[in-house]
């Protein structure tokens, strides 16, 4: 946990921003979401969701959604949707839709539409 036992100095290379109601994580440098209602995680050099009402994760080197009213996912350096009303999941290189009305995927390095 310190980076120098004797002096008790720390070595912090990721961080959990403030104002949090329930929890945020942030691991492995990265950024987990400011202002999140319920939860955010972060990990991998990954950056969660900024004031999800629900929840939002992010996984390898990826970005979560903005502002998700339930859920969004990101992995393996992919970009789940901005502004999910109920969820967006993006995986492996791909980009998820924008503005779903109920929920959008895109795998292996595929788009998924916008506002259907």
């Amino acid at each position: 946990m310190y980076k120098d036992e004797k002096n008790k100095s720390q070595s912090c290379k990721q961080f959990a921003i403030g104002y949090i109601e329930n929890g945020a994580v942030a691991l492995k440098g990265s950024s987990a979401s400011d202002n999140p209602d319920t939860s955010a995680v972060a990990q991998r050099f990954s950056n969660a969701s900024d004031n999800p009402v629900s929840s939002s994760v992010a996984q390898g080197k990826s970005n979560a959604a903005e502002n998700p009213v339930d859920s969004s996912v990101a992995q393996g350096k992919s970009n789940s949707a901005d502004n999910t009303l109920d969820s967006a999941l993006a995986q492996d290189d791909s980009n998820a839709s924008d503005n779903p009305f109920d929920s959008s995927v895109a795998l292996d390095d595929s788009k998924s539409t916008e506002v259907f």
